[in-house]
């Protein structure tokens, strides 16, 4: 995860299993996509942020069309290029290239412990630092 630009390398947990007049059925890991943009919860002029760290998991989506003039220039039209239009990243479709990336799924190894069920908690993993919401409207920072 690289805050700064806050985008990740992400491997994909899956296999793509191809056949060829050669071989039935391989499988081929996938390669590492870089520069995958994180969600970061935000809105107005809050955000709330995490650590993020090697090894945590996320759930990928992927753009219909390219996205590059909205990520690296902020804009809402990619505009000609050249003096072309449409421009050439608005031919990509679901590429690899236009993912996002959403931080906090988890698998079932990894599930979340002690889960308070009436109230709501900010904690970190092993719940020794909390601030806790209770249903009763009581507030509990530990």
């Amino acid at each position: 995860y690289f805050p700064e630009t806050q985008t990740a390398t992400v491997q994909v947990s899956a296999e793509r299993v191809t056949n060829s007049a050669l071989e039935v059925d391989a499988v081929q890991k996938e390669q590492p996509i870089e520069g995958v943009p994180v969600h970061t919860a935000s809105g107005g002029t809050w955000a709330l942020t995490f650590p993020i760290v090697a090894g945590d998991t996320c759930l990928m989506l992927f753009s219909q069309v390219g996205y590059d003039h909205w990520l690296y220039n902020d804009k809402d039209e990619a505009g000609p290029f050249n003096g072309v239009t449409p421009h050439p990243d608005l031919f990509r479709q679901f590429s690899l290239d236009d993912g996002f990336c959403i931080v906090g799924f988890n698998t079932i190894p990894r599930a979340i412990s002690n889960v308070l069920e009436t109230g709501s908690q900010w904690r970190n993993a092993d719940s020794t630092q909390a601030i806790t919401l209770h249903s009763n409207g009581l507030i509990v920072v530990e």
